[in-house]
């Protein structure tokens, strides 16, 4: 799961959330007022128990009991309902609780964007669905976008390349700032400055070709099935052995 930093904010949300967010608030949706997003397992808990008492009986003030580790839990706080840890989706970095400000912008608009009000009881609680997001493939994003796009770039580069990897990420450096690799044919390479100067306006990128170019740089996955043969048989040699 790759995270990213709200803007403005000590918050952090999945990447895809992330980018959705950033395109509703380019769209209109008012800043700030964000409470609370990605929250660890260890987080959860503590929340958990702050709220819930181990009791084999009654269903407590509230009338909400929960079965957590084979041990019975009602909820003793007025502070409201918290998820089972390891349930909640705001351990996935795919839930926001925001402020009044935003929730009425959402209840209009945030649907188009994957942006749903899965509680009823809890009005700030928004849980962000991918499938739902009809404008997750806008070609013009914002800088936040293009920081976030970059980000899963890289983790997927890392993720396929081989020995050379750093080599690889230099690469992409190069081409995502475009300091180096001046006949990459990426649109405007003054916006990749901005990246690095956030302070400064930017244009938009088209994020889409950019991710393109440095798709060229990644590898495709490659077997070496001469290794793999002769570790085959050396498996097999040794089982013989056993």
């Amino acid at each position: 799961m790759l995270l990213v930093t709200i803007p403005g904010t000590n918050e952090q949300v999945e990447a895809g959330a992330g980018a959705s967010l950033a395109r509703a608030v380019s769209a209109g949706c008012p800043t700030g007022g964000i409470n609370d997003g990605y929250r660890s397992y260890l987080d959860q808990v503590v929340m958990f128990k702050s709220r819930y008492t181990v009791r084999w009986i009654g269903d407590g003030p509230y009338g909400d009991v929960r079965w957590w580790g084979g041990v019975r839990y009602v909820r003793t706080s007025g502070l409201g309902m918290a998820a089972i840890p390891g349930t909640s989706t705001h351990g996935d970095g795919l839930a926001i609780d925001f402020a009044y400000q935003q929730r009425t912008w959402l209840r209009a608009h945030g649907t188009a964007y994957g942006w749903f009000n899965t509680i009823r009881s809890e009005p700030w609680h928004w849980e962000y669905r991918a499938r739902n997001d009809t404008h997750k493939g806008d070609d013009d994003m914002s800088v936040d976008d293009v920081r976030i796009g970059l980000g899963q770039m890289f983790e997927e580069a890392a993720a396929r390349s081989t020995p050379t990897g750093r080599a690889l990420a230099d690469r992409i450096t190069n081409v995502i700032w475009g300091y180096k690799n001046t006949n990459v044919a990426t649109g405007d390479k003054d916006a990749y400055f901005h990246l690095l100067n956030p302070s400064v306006d930017a244009p938009a990128v088209n994020v889409k070709a950019l991710a393109a170019e440095i798709a060229k740089l990644i590898p495709a996955p490659t077997v070496d099935y001469a290794a793999l043969a002769e570790a085959v048989n050396n498996d097999a040699a040794k089982r013989m052995q056993a």
